[in-house]
């Protein structure tokens, strides 16, 4: 079985990182070269488990982006269609 924090983290950088990345860039685009998302916090819920062989589809829509914080709503299907979990998760973006 697959750790619930490896689906959560799969979500988050399936949904949280590319638009954390995309709206940083687009925002501040001096900056750009050093800006990276930080992952801030999750509320996931499971209602199924993921074996290994099995291929997941995580499927990501934008909540809101503000001052720099993404916030997602995230779903993870198996292939046959069963959902594995979902929720909503969160990041930040900073200039390191």
């Amino acid at each position: 079985v697959t750790p619930g924090v490896l689906l959560i983290e799969c979500m988050g950088q399936c949904g949280v990182v590319p638009l954390g990345i995309y709206f940083g860039y687009r925002d501040h685009p001096d900056d750009a070269e050093k800006f990276t998302t930080f992952f801030t916090d999750a509320a996931v819920d499971f209602s199924s488990v993921v074996l290994p062989g099995q291929t997941v589809t995580v499927q990501s829509d934008l909540v809101f982006y503000r001052r720099r914080k993404v916030q997602v709503q995230s779903e993870m299907k198996l292939e046959d269609g069963t959902v594995v979990c979902e929720g909503k998760l969160a990041g930040m973006g900073v200039t390191t």
